[in-house]
């Protein structure tokens, strides 16, 4: 099982952090003015197809930077992109080039 750390900054104070998912994940939130950085730990087993990851990845991004409970529709954006941030890191952090092919075929359709 690998883990790697990855920090995310100028996330939008709004968003609050949720840890769950992957087995040995870790999250934390530190607020400097109107933003938040995201730290988050994920595992991941090396041996498992890139596909399986890489949804792991992405679920795990949503989950963390997703506000529970109501909130504007405007919000909604800005959890997309933090999920979206945090997956990019994610993929360049792995720097596996399967991994990075399906990230790849996931954002570009």
């Amino acid at each position: 099982m690998k883990t790697f750390k990855l920090n995310l900054y100028a996330v939008p104070l709004a968003l609050l952090v949720m840890a769950g998912g992957l087995a040995n994940q870790t999250a934390a939130a530190e607020t400097t003015g109107h933003y938040k950085t995201i730290v988050a730990h994920f595992s991941y087993n090396a041996a498992e197809p890139a596909e399986r990851i890489y949804a792991d990845l992405k679920r795990t991004a949503e989950r963390l930077c997703a506000d529970q409970g109501p909130r504007p529709i405007s919000l909604r954006s800005y959890e997309r992109q933090c999920a979206s941030d945090l997956v990019q890191a994610a993929v360049d952090a792995i720097a596996r080039v399967d991994i990075a092919a399906v990230h790849a075929r996931v954002v570009n359709g």
